[in-house]
């Protein structure tokens, strides 16, 4: 056999691993989707309360996210939706119209008790967002909406470019600490005028857009963005907050392939794990998300499957890969046929002991998760029987 032929035999599995895996990611993210939940904090103080409108509590949802860093969403939710709430209903009043003003309330929010958790970064983000949208009448679903087109496939991404020049930008590398908040006030300000400018202008936001490098894969942004459309209540609240007709269409209809997986440390584990092997074959390299993309497109966009839902492995790994439970892990040597009931009675054990999603059993002969990807991991592979 020719070496072409080996190489092009070597990518065909490659990508027939991939799908495999794929399949049981999918099948695990509609478990997750499926999945009851009780209402947290956040649910039961903001998104059920009348009278705050839709876009403030689309806005507290996003300004919670921005202090998302490497904590437990169980706690992080608990912790700030109270003082985040107190921020938003404060920004929405009439006396807020202009830079100062915005000021004015950040500093008597971060002074104020309960202390709002965020790292100087983050405060100066949430300061940013603030003050960018009282050009769009402090409504951050209008300015989300601008992007939304019935002839653009890509404008998801578009929606996260605008959202990650909105509160990020040029932030973090002005900002490393307290004092950098204060000296780097003008420089801070002058980047914040940058983003006004390119978010009215199409053609510089599309020059810009066009050069956004690796803070593509921007965790935060991708991770918000993706509670608009898939988590159920939010994306009620956000289609409430639409003005446009056709905007509210298009939101309705089937995009989630140009979600983007959100970067985070767990998928990381994962993608080392069971997706380094077929992207090596690939010769594909760089940030963990772009890799599942090209690798999702290479193998042929296999129906009802897309990036986005790898992000069960945020859920996966901590309780699989950290323990180092791969003798029942679905990836591991021998999949997890030693936990599975197969009892159609009852929940899922699989999905339960995995990932923590309370899903019904659907029986071994319509399980994908059981052992259909079994051996694809390559840490299960010398650290299991």
């Amino acid at each position: 056999m020719s070496c072409r032929s080996l190489r092009a035999r070597s990518k065909t599995d490659s990508r027939v691993e991939f799908i495999r895996i794929h399949r049981v990611v999918a099948a695990l993210d509609r478990m997750r989707r499926d999945s009851p939940n009780s209402a947290g904090a956040f649910e039961r103080e903001i998104l059920n309360d009348p009278n705050m409108s839709p876009s403030s509590k689309v806005l507290a949802h996003w300004v919670i996210y921005i202090t998302n860093r490497r904590k437990r969403a169980t706690g992080l939710w608990r912790a700030q939706t109270e003082p985040v709430k107190r921020l938003v209903e404060s920004y929405a009043r009439a006396d807020v119209r202009d830079d100062l003003a915005v000021q004015r309330k950040c500093d008597e929010w971060e002074r104020a008790k309960p202390r709002p958790r965020g790292l100087p970064v983050d405060l100066e983000s949430i300061r940013r967002t603030l003050s960018i949208l009282l050009g769009y009448n402090k409504d951050i679903v209008a300015l989300m909406t601008n992007w939304i087109s019935e002839e653009d496939t890509d404008f998801v991404s578009r929606m996260a470019f605008a959202l990650y020049e909105l509160s990020y930008g040029l932030v973090g590398t002005l900002v490393k600490s307290a004092p950098d908040r204060r000296k780097g006030r003008e420089k801070l300000k002058g980047d914040m005028m940058r983003t006004r400018g390119l978010l009215a202008d199409r053609e510089e936001f599309e020059y810009c857009y066009g050069a956004w490098g690796d803070k593509r894969w921007h965790k935060r942004t991708w991770a918000a963005l993706r509670d608009y459309k898939k988590h159920k209540p939010l994306l009620d609240v956000f289609l409430s907050g639409i003005s446009s007709e056709v905007a509210r269409r298009v939101w309705m209809s089937d995009f989630l392939d140009q979600l983007e997986l959100p970067g985070d440390s767990w998928n990381s584990h994962f993608i080392d794990n069971c997706i380094d092997p077929p992207a090596k074959q690939e010769s594909l390299t760089g940030p963990g998300p772009k890799v599942v993309r090209v690798l999702w497109e290479k193998a042929g966009r296999t129906s009802g499957c897309y990036p986005e839902q790898f992000d069960v492995s945020y859920d996966l790994a901590p309780r699989m890969c950290e323990n180092e439970l791969c003798d029942v892990c679905p990836f591991g040597p021998a999949g997890a046929k030693a936990i599975c009931t197969a009892d159609e009675e009852k929940l899922c054990t699989v999905a339960l002991a995995a990932c923590g999603y309370r899903a019904r059993c659907r029986g071994a002969s319509n399980c994908l998760v059981r052992d259909s990807a079994s051996g694809a991991c390559r840490k299960g592979l010398t650290t299991g029987e």
